[in-house]
């Protein structure tokens, strides 16, 4: 059975003859050769035109040609659409896995029928879109997955687990949405293998194969109930929601009161200077992790089994540094400075 192509690689080619054919005559055979297909193929490609578009297609003996594509309709920008685009196209530029190129392109082109009194706006964010290394892999898996969701594929994957040594494994998935989240991209799917939705990084689905095979989308499923459900990425709707109450000294407290880090947080500034913060979800490593990274300017009030994690990792910490540094002051010194004599 022969391999069918890819949609997107189809609609891309019908439209490159849609404008080839508005520009001069071309014969059947010449674009089976331009695009590297049967005559068989492009026949069926113009019937789509034809048929599926409405647009008149006109054969002579020099080949088949368009007399006038139909006029697309106007497309306005007021300055405050116009700094979205910006901000967008700087966000995507930020974002890995976003082919620069493409996006590069296609700023030149909005560039292009801009006003030249609106065109200042949107030039640093041109000339901020310097060639950077391409993440081919993620690049493409991105594309297929993007290509699957929009199409309502299930796709099967090779994929590796966040410990390295554990061995990678096959899934099949219903993809439903790519979420960009800190300097990556994840995939929320339905997995057929846990019966029960999932969430894979991108970077680590090391093949991805579109099974062609069409599901149905499951009625429940909610992008921003997903997303709220959770602190980070880390699906934790089977994980009860517990109250938790920080306290954050300064200079700590004034950067966590600038942000809206979840929908339920609440914070109360306290006589003393610190913040207290309180919320409730799920907790996940990943808000484990939040937590520990303020250090000693964060106390854990509630609950008290993140309070003992917190405490855990302190006393390993500890424990760790404690033998590194036994041996150095031993020899007269600590932390790379030679200790005066006493």
């Amino acid at each position: 059975m022969a391999k069918r192509e890819p949609e997107l690689q189809r609609v891309a080619r019908i439209l490159d003859i849609l404008i080839a054919l508005s520009q001069r005559r071309m014969k059947r055979r010449d674009l089976a050769q331009r695009y590297e297909v049967s005559e068989r193929q492009i026949t069926n490609d113009l019937r789509v035109i034809r048929e599926r578009l409405g647009i008149e297609i006109v054969s002579t003996s020099e080949g088949y040609c368009i007399k006038t594509l139909p006029a697309l309709p106007s497309v306005t920008f007021e300055m405050v659409e116009l700094l979205a685009l910006s901000l967008a196209a700087v966000a995507g530029s930020r974002s890995p896995g976003v082919p620069q190129d493409k996006l590069a392109a296609a700023l030149e082109r909005l560039h292009t029928v801009l006003p030249k009194g609106l065109r200042l706006p949107i030039e640093p964010v041109r000339r901020s879109l310097a060639p950077t290394p391409k993440a081919q892999h993620r690049e493409q898996i991105l594309r297929e997955l993007f290509e699957a969701i929009t199409s309502g594929w299930t796709v099967e994957m090779e994929y590796q687990p966040p410990m390295r040594q554990s061995p990678i494994y096959s899934r099949l998935v219903d993809p439903y949405a790519l979420v960009p989240y800190l300097r990556g991209w994840y995939l929320i799917g339905w997995c057929h293998t846990r019966r029960a939705w999932r969430t894979f990084k991108v970077d680590r689905i090391k093949t991805l194969r579109i099974t062609r095979t069409p599901f149905e989308r499951r009625q429940e499923f909610d992008l921003g109930e997903f997303l709220m459900s959770s602190w980070g990425m880390i699906d934790a709707k089977d994980q009860p929601a517990e109250a938790v109450e920080l306290l954050f000294s300064p200079p700590a407290a004034h950067w966590v009161a600038e942000e809206q880090w979840h929908h339920s947080q609440r914070i109360e500034w306290l006589p003393d200077g610190r913040l207290r913060f309180t919320v409730k979800l799920p907790v996940t490593p990943d808000f484990a992790r939040w937590v520990l990274s303020y250090g000693g300017a964060v106390e854990v009030v509630l609950p008290d089994s993140l309070r003992e994690q917190v405490q855990a990792h302190a006393r390993a910490i500890l424990e760790r540094y404690s033998t590194v540094a036994a041996p150095m002051l031993e020899n007269g010194i600590a932390a790379g400075i030679e200790l005066e004599p006493a």
